[in-house]
């Protein structure tokens, strides 16, 4: 390949390069990829865990559809996060729909930190209770430790969806000067989305 060749390829190549030059913001992409995560931990939850409660059910002829409500419930729920948080990290959310974002994390999250709170005080309780202290204690302990660590997990997961909707809210004056930034450059590319 000689000089020439390789200048038209980079030249190429330049004509296909994304249009927006400027990143997302960052508190933006944080947030999106919290919204990201969670929709795939709750759909990987979905299949992983009540994808069997439900095919074994349903092979032993013991199926009860009024206790699948919260798996069929999960994944709307993991659908839509996983939808508007890719939609987030690439910047096609208008800045009104993501200050309701924001604002939806943020009482989502709180309500987690709420739950996590007092899963966690109900595990100690139980740990300390008249349970630990029978014959099955060891299993009430074990039990009460489960509880408390998994209220540990759901505090955390509720302290970040604070922190992103904390964190879009805070930065939508930028997310919107970046979006009409990148917008006046290729119109067509991007275009204001719920």
């Amino acid at each position: 390949m000689t000089g020439r060749d390789r200048d038209e390829d980079e030249d190429f190549d330049d004509d296909f390069a994304p249009p927006a030059a400027v990143p997302v913001p960052p508190g933006v992409r944080f947030a999106g990829g919290v919204w990201f995560g969670y929709g795939v931990w709750v759909g990987a939850a979905a299949v992983t865990v009540f994808g069997p409660v439900l095919v074994l059910g349903a092979a032993g002829g013991q199926l009860d559809l009024t206790k699948m409500a919260g798996p069929a419930l999960s994944v709307p729920v993991s659908a839509f996060f996983v939808w508007s948080g890719w939609r987030t990290m690439h910047g096609l959310v208008s800045p009104a729909v993501l200050v309701g974002y924001g604002a939806v994390s943020v009482v989502f999250g709180a309500v987690m930190v709420a739950a996590a709170v007092a899963l966690g005080v109900w595990g100690e309780g139980e740990a300390r209770g008249p349970a630990a202290a029978g014959p099955c204690g060891c299993a009430g302990l074990l039990f009460a430790g489960f509880a408390v660590a998994f209220a540990g997990l759901i505090g955390v997961v509720g302290l970040l969806f604070v922190l992103a909707g904390v964190r879009v809210i805070s930065g939508r004056r930028r997310y919107a000067a970046w979006q009409n930034e990148t917008r006046s450059r290729d119109p067509e590319e991007y275009r204001d989305g719920w």
